[in-house]
């Protein structure tokens, strides 16, 4: 099986047919992004908002290996910037406090997990391997292998154990 086999199962088994499109959508847009292709690109993420209520803003910088595994009601900003190996639930918002400059959007470092309904708002970094509760607001900067739960979000450090990727998600 090729590789894009490989992939269309892993999306199809953990997280429905929904997901994979928008997956496979927003590679394709980054992909288009990297190769100077900004209004095909605007073009896929505008359908993306049309048809599963997901807005990624053509100006969001994220890695091809973003998941999105509940994609419905996820907003990110034009300033957002996206490290690896992050996986992102329903109705999050990245974004920023006030139009303005674009140095007032959240940063996300690596492998950090954004549960359902946590809102990232202004210039706040995300640090590596975090974890953002669900619900909550984070309104500072988070260090990295921290946990940030509550609104307005708290940072406490993570356990070893807490937040690791199983084979049943």
């Amino acid at each position: 099986m090729s590789v894009f086999g490989h992939i269309r199962r892993y999306y199809l088994e953990r997280f429905g047919p929904g997901s994979m499109v928008v997956q496979a959508s927003m590679q394709r847009a980054a992909a288009l992004r990297r190769r100077g292709r900004n209004s095909a690109a605007t073009r896929i993420l505008w359908r993306l908002q049309r048809q599963y209520g997901v807005h990624i803003s053509s100006g969001a910088r994220y890695e091809d290996d973003l998941v999105l595994a509940h994609p419905v009601g996820v907003v990110i900003g034009s300033g957002v910037e996206i490290g690896r190996g992050v996986l992102i639930y329903q109705n999050v918002t990245l974004g920023a406090e006030d139009i303005g400059p674009d140095g007032s959007y959240p940063r996300v470092g690596e492998n950090t997990i954004i549960y359902s309904g946590a809102a990232i708002i202004g210039p706040v970094t995300i640090g590596d391997n975090c974890v953002i509760g669900a619900n909550a607001v984070v309104l500072s900067d988070v260090p990295p292998n921290s946990v940030a739960v509550g609104s307005p979000a708290r940072h406490f450090p993570k356990r070893p154990d807490l937040g690791k990727r199983t084979e049943n998600q």
